[in-house]
């Protein structure tokens, strides 16, 4: 007959060690509701909010990127593609920041160091207060900015595949309420 662990009162012919293991394989530690579906919604509710992020970054370089093509083709003057530009700068750098700081903060370890590298360069241009274009300079920088740009939104539609992957595994797992490991993402 087991005893409940409750019911354990060591003593010297009960090690410690031996009361620690039998509490242990007792599965008092088990929390259910750690391992339930409503933790796969959950999972699944994370990837769908990385990947409005994301979408919410491509949207926001594409539409910076159009501005420029815009100013080399004469269709908009400086100041306005500079304007336009410059209102989505930084709510681009947040919205990357919250988006490397959430895959920190959740144990994606690999997405979060691929998307290091862009943050410390947003925050390089913004600390050495770069990172707005200058309409007095805009025509001599073009080139630099549309590459800067489209290497960004490469940068961006490669998350984007890696978020829509995870998205679509989190969905298949939740769906079909695998709940082996739901603390794995």
């Amino acid at each position: 007959m087991r005893t409940q662990p409750h019911e354990i009162i060591p003593n010297s012919s009960t090690s410690r060690r031996g009361a620690l293991n039998y509490i242990y394989s007792t599965r008092l530690f088990e929390f259910p509701s750690l391992y339930s579906t409503p933790n796969m919604a959950l999972i699944f509710l994370f990837w769908f909010l990385m990947s409005a992020i994301n979408i919410a970054l491509i949207a926001s370089t594409f539409y910076q990127l159009l501005c420029l093509l815009d100013l080399e083709s004469d269709d908009i003057n400086p100041f306005e593609a500079s304007s336009r530009i410059n209102f989505w700068v930084e709510p681009e750098f947040l919205l990357q920041g919250l988006f490397c700081i959430l895959l920190l903060v959740t144990g994606h370890w690999i997405m979060f160091l691929l998307g290091v590298p862009l943050v410390c360069y947003h925050v390089n241009l913004y600390m050495k207060r770069k990172h707005l274009i200058d309409v007095t300079e805009v025509f001599r920088n073009l080139k630099v900015e549309k590459k800067f740009r489209l290497a960004k939104l490469g940068f961006y539609v490669i998350f984007f595949a890696l978020v829509i992957a995870k998205l679509a595994v989190a969905g298949f797992e939740a769906l079909a309420g695998k709940d082996e490991n739901p603390l794995s993402f």
